[in-house]
């Protein structure tokens, strides 16, 4: 629409002097040539000396059947030095394509010393009017009485011209009104370069207004158009009889000086003759408009500049057919009117100002009438000049690189192009703002001084700041190749979402969303920014080198948002809880719970990390679903987080894994690991691994569907303390914290070293672990967390396939602080179930089991090496059940139960068989010691075996440290021995056995029968 300025200006020249300052070409026919050479073809004027009326016909000189232009007047008279009064001239131009122009004055004067030439230079006075109209009704017939003109240009003051210099001037105010375009201003002058064929300058000293209107309203029949001849006859005599200089020019008729050949009527009055064809002329122009220059759309906003720059390239004296590229913009629908100044004096109606303006009379003025304005016209006013000057053919200035017409409006150095559009509540400011029209690119630039930046405010939504913008409004795309920063504006106190701004570094792009129909509208679909980009919303901060935003633009501004992409993107919130990754994306949707946006979804890839105050997350992929809660607040509903997982957080709690899934809603976790690189979840000194590992943060519990490992490190614990604890399982494992529950099945083993020199081993199918349950994630007020502490566990054999029983074991090794590798204690238990009671320090076997207590401490001189009751093997087995206390150090055995002791040092074995046994036992603590029975004490059908001897009795009692036996009956029962190097057994009430000293003390013997002899 801009581009109708220089449209104007040609228009204007070549619509009012065409016809008094033309002349003919010297070298070459000149097809708009209205003054021939050929004399034959002028009319004698020096004949006619004076007129009361006259018409001049002139054809083409190339088409001499094609009429070219007329010429009328009431009254021709030479006054003196060969000028020539003219009362009431009305000139008519056709041109080849149709069109016609009118140029009618109230007097007019020409210098014309040679009647055969044209006039060298004239002045036109009084109402001097052009009119232009788009057709006749044939080539040479000015058009009908009620045919409208398409543009009207009136001078309130003279107008001369000079054909020597082919310049033409009017000192005051002119107007030009058209169906499109009304234009005013004052001080005109025009000069041509008829050589080149092309206007040399148009200088408008004085700018006044210039109307733009973007749709042309239906044209109406005029009443008061001055009409010009319809015939070419003569009111007398024959066609080409002189008119009679004393007769009164009648108005309807006059003479003919020279008379055009026939022409055939064309069949319809849209048929002009067409235009020969022609090489075409281009020739470039700058057009400037200066001081205070205010470019208004009325009814969306306005542009005040300090100057207006416009630069066209024409083809054949007009702009081309794709000069100006068709823009449609989308208008907001609270668009209002921008308000006019009242009208002082009649105003102009909308039908006088579209239709017919030439044919209403109006009165000379020195000032333009206040009017007021539609919607949708383009009014333009300056103060200072105006100007058209030629661009050398030679030079193509880059704003015709591409185009042809570009427009330019800048400010002066500390000033700025200020802007506002009301409909769309945008105001703005730069220091220059160019528009290419035929690429249809729109570009604001910055001031030289940092102070002077494009700034840019939308009503209800924020501003932007920077150096360089440009728009094509083609395709609606914005790109901004300098650093800058855009801020919403806050919002109202009713809204949950806070301001929000964004900050870049070197390079923004925005895609504005085109309508079915191809224009353009104001609703965003992508943007980005590159070059340290940052943002920041309600204490929710964003950074990245790129961060690209995709909207939905059938969305409310404030909830289009559908995606923020990040390259080495970071993210923080108000909790200073972070997200980086190398690639980072954030998925929105349409608010909840009275928010404009919901973030539903974040992905990041490579080198991924997740920060809170006490926690970190890395990964290589992270995918997070969000949701609110009631409360508003954003949780994350769902976590995948993939590829070398490590978490790390407070109280030493990490985690490892391949891939972690998890569910906030449920507040559920499952890492998952490889064969070669099993998940891992630590706290402390114990860490559990598995290649499935399901974490249930709200119930406390963790469960391990299949294989895997539970280790301890007591110093990671407790510094400066010693002892490592290692538990394998085949099958699963399930810890419930609030219980205090820990179960692993299938081939578990435990292994625990609770200092350098000791070994404690458990194998079982079953295990089944009682700690200190938590009911409650938080202290009680005032009270310390319990510590966690070990109540018992239990261990389970099992039946194999094969239908063979498989116990438990447990087994303790002690070893040498001399010779680290030997092994000088042992205690091994082995049962169906084992139970161990840590409160109660007691280990139960209630069924059938097997108890082994080694003893290798003592060696040397210390050791009698013929006593089978020296440090060695002791083996118990039972029927029934076992108990033995760890703290007290003792033990019961029930039931079938039978202890076998084997010297380690001579291989001697001796044999307790007993139906109950007490026995007590040093057992290895963290302090030292080792594994070995102390004493026991055997009751019921006891039988008692060494070397050669065997003892039976009711009670038995073996003191293993002075290594002897002492056994008594009850009821009168009594003790016998048999040795099977004596004849007979010794029965008695009581009897020791030293079997160190291999020596028998009898204590009330009973007679001795002995076998006769043969």
């Amino acid at each position: 629409m801009l581009g109708l300025l220089a449209a104007l200006a040609l228009a204007l020249v070549f619509g009012a002097i065409l016809f008094f300052a033309r002349s003919p070409a010297t070298n070459q026919p000149n097809n708009n040539d209205l003054f021939p050479t050929d004399p034959s073809e002028i009319p004698g004027f020096t004949e006619l000396q004076s007129s009361d009326a006259m018409i001049v016909t002139m054809t083409d000189k190339q088409d001499p059947t094609r009429v070219a232009a007329t010429l009328a007047a009431d009254r021709f008279e030479p006054i003196g030095g060969g000028r020539r009064r003219l009362d009431h001239p009305i000139a008519w131009i056709y041109q080849r394509d149709g069109r016609a122009i009118q140029i009618e004055a109230d007097t007019g004067t020409v210098v014309m010393p040679d009647p055969n030439q044209p006039p060298e230079s004239g002045t036109l006075e009084g109402s001097v009017t052009v009119r232009s109209f788009d057709s006749t009704p044939a080539p040479g017939k000015p058009p009908n009485e009620d045919a409208t003109p398409t543009m009207v240009t009136r001078f309130d003051e003279p107008v001369e011209f000079e054909r020597q210099y082919l310049r033409l001037r009017s000192q005051g105010r002119f107007t030009v009104e058209s169906q499109q375009i009304d234009f005013a201003g004052e001080d005109l002058t025009v000069m041509l370069n008829e050589v080149r064929d092309r206007i040399e300058l148009i200088d408008i000293r004085k700018g006044n207004q210039l109307v733009i209107r973007p749709q042309p309203a239906a044209p109406k029949p005029q009443k008061n158009q001055t009409t010009p001849p319809t015939s070419m006859k003569t009111t007398e005599g024959a066609p080409n009889e002189r008119p009679d200089p004393d007769r009164t020019r009648d108005k309807s008729a006059a003479r003919v000086a020279q008379t055009p050949m026939e022409e055939p009527e064309p069949t319809s009055a849209e048929s002009p003759a067409p235009k020969p064809e022609s090489s075409a002329s281009i020739t470039r122009y700058h057009v400037a408009f200066s001081d205070k220059v205010l470019t208004r759309m009325i009814g969306t906003g306005e542009i005040a500049a300090d100057s207006l720059d416009i630069w066209a390239l024409l083809e054949d004296g007009k702009l081309r057919d794709n000069a100006i590229a068709q823009i449609a913009l989308t208008k907001a629908e609270s668009a209002k009117s921008i308000a006019e100044p009242a009208p002082t004096g009649t105003p102009k109606t909308s039908a006088q100002s579209k239709n017919t303006p030439a044919t209403m009379p109006e009165p000379k003025q020195t000032k333009p009438e206040t009017v007021s304005h539609n919607d949708g016209e383009l009014v333009i006013t300056w103060s200072g000049p105006l100007t058209v000057h030629p661009i050398e053919d030679d030079t193509n200035p880059p704003q015709l690189v591409d185009n042809d017409l570009a427009i330019e409006m800048n400010a002066d150095e500390g000033n700025s192009v200020n802007f506002h559009a009301d409909a769309r509540g945008i105001t703005g400011s730069a220091n220059r703002v160019t528009y290419l029209a035929t690429t249809g690119v729109l570009a604001m630039s910055s001031g030289t001084q940092p102070a002077q930046p494009i700034e840019i405010t939308i009503a209800e939504a924020g501003n932007i700041r920077t150096q360089h913008i440009e728009a094509s409004l083609t395709t609606g795309h914005i790109a901004i190749d300098a650093p800058g920063a855009i801020r919403s504006t806050p919002p109202n106190t009713a809204s949950n979402s806070a301001g929000a701004q964004i900050t870049w570094k070197e390079h923004a792009e925005f895609d504005l969303a085109l309508n079915a129909d191809g224009s353009l509208s104001d609703r965003l679909t992508h943007a980005s920014f590159s070059g340290v980009v940052q943002g920041v919303q309600d204490n929710n901060q964003i950074a990245g080198s790129v961060v690209t935003a995709t909207l939905d633009p059938n969305a409310p501004p404030a909830a289009a948002l559908r995606k923020l992409s990040f390259v080495n993107g970071v993210l923080i919130n108000r909790d200073n809880a972070s997200l980086a990754g190398n690639l980072l994306d954030i998925e929105f949707a349409p608010g909840s719970m009275g928010y404009d946006l919901d973030p539903i979804r974040v992905h990041a890839t490579d080198t991924v990390v997740g920060r809170t105050d006490n926690e970190i997350l890395r990964a290589e992929e992270l995918t997070v679903t969000l949701a609110r809660d009631p409360a508003g607040k954003v949780f994350a509903r769902t976590a995948d987080a993939s590829d070398n997982v490590r978490y790390t957080g407070k109280n030493r709690t990490n985690a490892t894994a391949d891939t972690l899934k998890g569910d906030g809603s449920t507040e559920q976790f499952v890492l998952l690991g490889t064969k070669d690189a099993p998940a891992t979840v630590a706290q402390g000194g114990s860490t559990i691994t598995g290649n499935t590992i399901n974490l249930n943060a709200r119930n406390r519990s963790m469960r391990v569907p299949g294989p895997g490992t539970f280790s301890h490190d007591v110093a990671l614990d407790k510094p400066g303390a010693n002892g490592h604890l290692r538990v394998r399982w085949d099958g699963s494992m399930r810890f419930d914290d609030a219980l205090g529950t820990v179960v692993c099945e299938d081939s578990v083993s435990v292994v625990s070293t609770p200092d350098a020199y000791t070994k404690d081993t458990l194998n079982a199918h079953r295990i089944e672990i009682d700690i200190s349950p938590m009911p409650i994630a938080e202290p009680i007020r005032g009270r310390p967390m319990p510590e966690r502490e070990l109540i018992a566990a239990r261990a389970f054999g099992f039946v194999n396939d094969s239908g063979e029983s498989v116990p438990a074991e447990i087994e303790s090794k002690t070893y040498d602080t001399e010779n680290p590798e030997r092994v000088i204690g042992l205690l091994y238990l082995e049962g169906p179930q084992i139970t161990a009671d840590n409160r109660r320090q007691t280990l139960t076997v209630p069924a059938p089991g097997t108890l082994l207590v080694m003893d290798r401490s003592a060696s040397g001189e210390s050791v009698n090496q013929s006593s089978p009751a020296g440090p060695g093997l002791t083996r118990f087995t039972w029927k029934g059940r076992m108990a033995l206390n760890r703290a007290a150090g003792s033990a019961t055995i029930r039931d079938g139960v039978q202890v076998v002791h084997k010297s380690l040092t001579n291989n001697q074995t001796m044999t307790l068989t007993c139906d109950t046994l007490n026995a007590a036992f040093e057992l290895a603590s963290d302090t030292g010691g080792t594994n070995r029975l102390l004493n026991a004490d055997a009751l019921g059908t006891v039988v008692f075996s060494a070397q050669t001897r065997r003892l039976l009795a009711d009670n038995a009692r073996f003191d293993a440290e002075h290594e002897s036996v002492f056994a008594s009956g009850e009821n009168n029962n009594l003790v016998t021995l048999y040795d099977n190097t004596q004849p007979a057994p010794v029965s008695a009430r009581t009897l020791l056995w030293d079997l160190t000293k291999d020596r028998v003390e009898i204590n009330a013997p009973t007679p001795v029968r002995t076998p006769s002899g043969p």
